[in-house]
């Protein structure tokens, strides 16, 4: 029978083993010291991206009590998922509450929430090696487990790939749901370990289910994928192993309950509802096909910058990915699509020898099952491979660590881990160091990444705020910036972005909008798929014109919001935000009956969001509609309604009870 120690005899001998136990407790917060010393050059960068969306421009999110109606309101904010992700919205409401919007706070919280989810590897680490050393590998010792479990969680803090999950903030999401599934895994793992060991486990091992799977679900929806990592441990390494029968038939029952059983239920839904799926690609340039097939080279370009990574090929933006359209084209779209068959059978296969390595195998396949199969997403973010990346670390430090590979390589193979972690540390702290100065991020993403209109966007925009923070070189940075943005609209036929900032550029300086780029423009709008950045280039220019800031014709601009509401794909929500936006404009121009006409269909376009009803309750009154107006308030008061739509309601009924006095007075 191979040797192994329970938990209670590991606790045990950690109380009379006090060297190993201070010397354990010193790696930990040494490794805790390496990772704030190289995320340090990042804090002082500024919100990136869908930051703008989710929290500078998230009216709701930014509480300033700590009232219930307040939390609730700041955890519903945004419908930025189907279960709107209360948890994490919870913690940037918090931070803007305690810190206001400095972005130091918000990147300080992502950076405790990436110590702790260390922390949570190297538990989990630790339970997985437990494991293995009951199924194959007695020569384990405590000290083993504890150095390849610490060197697992070095590899994972420190890997250049987890950078955005923290310093890109809205990314929150993603690093509070890998926190708790780890934490969940871990906590089950535990609780197997003591059941085969012949101790009570169920605590924990419901506790992964009921406590941790909720907080994973709602911070961010692949938290769902909790129990199909609970699955891949019991098939590699528990073998569903339990001392009483009952009690295993009260296991297997469990796993169907958890995870066998939703399975077939999301299956069975989406196989049902296979227009609603397809539906979503209608905003996308891509089709579900050509979505598919580009994820098997996606994931290998995932699998390559975790093992080798390469900061140069890494980034915020990767819009630069060619589109697989057949299995030929590109050629190694076949090859990436056999490739993962082949990883797929081999984890099966290594299942009873090398269940270590099985388990990451599946651990990084089904961790990226959920952003790179059939859902309409962006092709690449590297933030989708923050948890699944630790399938591949692990098996890697426990190789390289292995107490009974051969005597002679032990010294190279502890200097190759020290050597790539050194290298991790090394990448990170470089790609730390951009993300600390706006420019020279912008100016190193267009550098690696000429073919992203997102990047050269991006640094178009830097350009374009140098150019008002100083008006003595703003004929430079206005040249430099028309550069950036010809290039961004030039290497995608769909971008909208560069073609609305030259446009702008040219109405903020007073010269004549270029004809060509305008009608450019308008083709776009009307007929590619309309994307959420078309409605902050909207939102922006309606605010321009508001300022009197951009000069542009009446003609101009009704081409502008025309050529948007034309576009088929605009709908729902997304299309009564641009009604409200082109409401905003006609009322500048004085039209107050086509406001009123586009504020009537922004209501019937997204009927349940309440600001949409008060923006025409005020036309209503501007234009002495006021039964109308009072009906509309009337409903409205009958409804529970978040706070900051409370004080717009009041203000609308203050403005209605004035409208109707000053009609009464002769």
């Amino acid at each position: 029978m191979a040797f192994y120690l329970t938990n209670r005899e590991n606790s045990a001998a950690l109380r009379t083993m006090h060297p190993f136990h201070s010397q354990r407790l010193l790696s930990i917060a040494a490794l805790a010291i390496l990772v704030l010393l190289t995320y340090a050059p990042g804090l002082g960068g500024g919100f990136e991206f869908d930051d703008e969306a989710n929290i500078v421009r998230n009216q709701p999110l930014q509480i300033t009590e700590l009232t219930p109606a307040q939390l609730k309101q700041a955890a519903f904010s945004m419908q930025a998922g189907p279960l709107m992700r209360p948890v994490s919205y919870l913690t940037l409401a918090l931070n803007y509450y305690f810190g206001g919007l400095d972005p130091l706070y918000f990147k300080l919280t992502n950076l405790l929430i990436h110590l702790l989810t260390g922390l949570a590897t190297y538990w989990l680490g630790r339970q997985l090696l437990i494991a293995c050393r009951r199924r194959i590998q007695p020569a384990l010792t405590l000290r083993h487990i504890h150095w390849i479990s610490l060197t697992a969680s070095a590899f994972w803090l420190l890997h250049p790939m987890g950078l955005t999950s923290v310093l890109y903030v809205v990314q929150r999401m993603n690093s509070l749901s890998a926190l708790f599934v780890f934490l969940g895994l871990a906590s089950y793992c535990l609780g197997r370990n003591r059941q085969i060991e012949g101790h009570h486990g169920a605590l924990p091992v419901l506790a992964s289910v009921l406590l941790f799977a909720p907080l994973a679900v709602f911070s961010k929806e692949n938290g769902a994928l909790l129990p199909f990592f609970m699955l891949i441990a019991e098939i590699t390494l528990f073998r569903f192993a339990m001392r009483d029968k009952k009690d295993r038939r009260w296991l297997l029952a469990f796993l169907a309950a958890v995870a066998v059983i939703p399975a077939l239920f999301i299956s069975g839904y989406l196989l049902t509802h296979l227009d609603q799926l397809i539906a979503g690609y209608s905003g996308r340039n891509f089709t579900l096909t050509e979505r598919l097939l580009t994820q098997a080279r996606v994931v290998w370009f995932y699998l390559a910058m975790t093992l080798m990574p390469s900061i140069s090929r890494l980034g915020l933006f990767h819009d630069d990915l060619p589109l697989s359209s057949g299995f030929m084209d590109p050629p190694t779209t076949v090859l990436a699509v056999f490739g993962l068959a082949v990883l797929l059978i081999a984890a099966w296969i290594f299942r009873q020898r090398a269940p270590l390595l099985s388990f990451g195998l599946l651990f990084f396949l089904v961790g990226h099952s959920m952003e790179s199969s059939i859902f309409a997403l962006e092709m690449v973010h590297e933030h989708r491979n923050y948890l699944p990346m630790y399938g591949l670390l692990l098996p890697l430090a426990y190789y390289l660590l292995h107490p009974v590979l051969p005597a002679k390589t032990g010294r190279v193979r502890i200097a190759l881990a020290v050597a790539f972690v050194g290298v991790l540390g090394v990448s990170t702290a470089i790609r730390a160091s951009y993300w600390g100065n706006p420019l020279q991020l912008a100016m190193v993403e267009a550098r690696n990444h000429p073919e992203s209109a997102r990047s050269q966007y991006r640094l178009g925009r830097m350009y374009w705020q140098l150019m008002e923070l100083r008006p003595e070189h703003a004929a430079g940075y206005s040249a430099l910036a028309r550069e950036r943005f010809e290039q961004a609209a030039s290497v995608d036929s769909s971008n909208t972005s560069g073609l609305f900032a030259l446009v702008s550029l040219d109405a903020r300086q007073g010269l004549p909008v270029n004809s060509a780029q305008l009608d450019e423009l308008v083709r776009r709008l009307q007929s590619r798929p309309f994307a959420s950045a078309s409605y902050s280039q909207l939102s922006d220019l309606s605010q321009c014109l508001a300022k009197g800031l951009c000069q542009l014709t009446t003609q101009q601009v009704n081409r502008v919001f025309a050529a948007s509401l034309a576009n088929p794909t605009l709908r729902g929500s997304t299309r009564a935000k641009v009604l409200s936006e082109a409401m905003v404009v006609a009322l500048m121009q004085g039209n107050l009956q086509h406001a009123l006409l586009l504020g009537q269909e922004a209501v019937r376009a997204d009927p349940n969001d309440p600001q949409h009803q008060l923006n025409l309750v005020s036309i209503l009154i501007q234009s002495e509609q006021l039964e109308a107006a009072r009906d509309i308030l009337h409903t409205l008061a009958s409804k529970e309604l978040q706070p900051f739509l409370q004080t717009r309601l009041q203000a609308q009924q203050q403005a209605l009870h004035d409208a109707e006095q000053k009609r009464l007075q002769p």
